[in-house]
């Protein structure tokens, strides 16, 4: 089973070409079909794909729209961690590519002024795991941009700077949770999003110290590598697993939760 999912790396000269919504309205539309609730305090961002604004800038190139993009400094330090993670998810470029998560928190590629002060925040993961609770992971038909909204979540929470926020019975909720949220989509068959499930689950139990999954890990270099990637966007790596090695992550997470 070869997993080349959207969590690969990409190189940043695709930034042109990414999905992005046309308008304003049809993103809120997206994020109405999460159902997750939006923070009063979240940043709206003064251009947006579709508007004659942007469409000015990005004449001028992808560094002056990015230039725009940046969270005045007062600003930023004032939103609460809620309404930065809500910033980090309506940054335009974002709801493309759930995958450039790690690039822009491990690399500081995009809408980095976001991301370094979530870093600085020590309760962005139970913020993460109360939105988690609550995202509708195939709302409005199961359209690809709600799914990479509810896979940007889980990309967030298993940044490993996160998980290490998480106490034992976060841990735990973050698993359940997730279990239950891939019973809604498995018949889907949706590759990445399994592979994601698998990351974070897997990540969770390895910082609880889960004597099983610790014993996955250090018993297949597959799943090894995979946990312990950071996903740059420099390059990229398919991985591949033995079958059923995937399945095994997902099965330890059910024990786990017992």
């Amino acid at each position: 089973m070869t997993i080349a999912a959207m969590l690969n790396a990409c190189s940043s000269d695709d930034d042109d070409n990414l999905p992005v919504p046309s308008t304003r309205a049809e993103y809120e539309t997206y994020e109405e079909c999460t159902n997750i609730p939006r923070p009063t305090d979240t940043y709206v961002f003064p251009v947006y794909p579709g508007s004659s604004e942007w469409e000015a800038l990005h004449a001028k190139g992808l560094d002056a729209v990015k230039k725009a993009l940046e969270v005045p400094k007062d600003v930023l330090k004032n939103i609460s961690t809620s309404g930065l993670i809500q910033t980090y998810i309506d940054y335009p470029f974002s709801i493309g590519a759930a995958y450039r998560v790690y690039g822009d928190f491990v690399e500081g590629k995009d809408g980095v002024d976001i991301c370094q002060e979530l870093m600085l925040r020590d309760d962005v993961a139970s913020c993460l795991l109360e939105m988690y609770k609550v995202v509708n992971p195939v709302g409005c038909d199961n359209s690809a941009e709600v799914r990479n909204i509810y896979q940007l979540v889980m990309l967030m929470q298993s940044l490993p700077v996160f998980v290490k926020q998480m106490n034992i019975s976060q841990m735990k909720m973050v698993v359940s949770t997730a279990l239950q949220k891939n019973e809604l989509y498995e018949e889907a068959n949706n590759a990445s999003l399994i592979a994601t499930l698998s990351l974070l689950v897997g990540r969770v139990m390895l910082a609880a110290n889960y004597e099983p999954m610790v014993s996955l890990f250090d018993k297949s270099e597959n799943i090894r590598n995979y946990l312990n990637a950071d996903f740059s966007r420099s390059g990229g790596t398919a991985f591949v697993f033995d079958e059923g090695e995937l399945e095994e992550v997902i099965n330890l997470a059910y024990d786990f939760c017992k």
